[in-house]
């Protein structure tokens, strides 16, 4: 997570950006509309993450603020993928229901762009 930034702090910036966000994951550095995001916990480490629904297979990238508060899709993946077939919801499920992953991250308290 940023460093002095709340994971509510990041969510109303998507939220307040019509769930846009500059993606540092893309090699062109432009936007990204996210369909929604999550609470994502793995051991004692908590992101907002970004998710799609439209994508056949995404990686699980945190959410940062930058120092004028615009919000970034990281470059770093908190969380392995997620696939989700045309369906955040069914997404967000299958990832937390998966079997043999040592750590068992989650995705909670999603919120979904309208």
């Amino acid at each position: 997570m940023s460093t002095n930034t709340s994971l509510q702090a990041i969510i109303d910036a998507v939220k307040a950006n019509d769930f846009v966000v500059i993606d540092d994951h893309s090699r062109d550095g432009g936007t990204s509309k996210v369909q929604g995001v999550g609470i994502h916990t793995r051991d004692d480490q908590v992101h907002v993450v970004a998710l799609y629904k439209d994508y056949a297979y995404y990686s699980v990238n945190n959410i940062y603020l930058d120092s004028n508060g615009v919000p970034h899709l990281s470059k770093w993946s908190v969380g392995g993928a997620i696939e989700p077939c045309g369906d955040l919801d069914y997404g967000v499920e299958v990832y937390n229901n998966r079997k043999g992953v040592i750590t068992m991250p989650k995705i909670t308290d999603v919120v979904k762009a309208s």
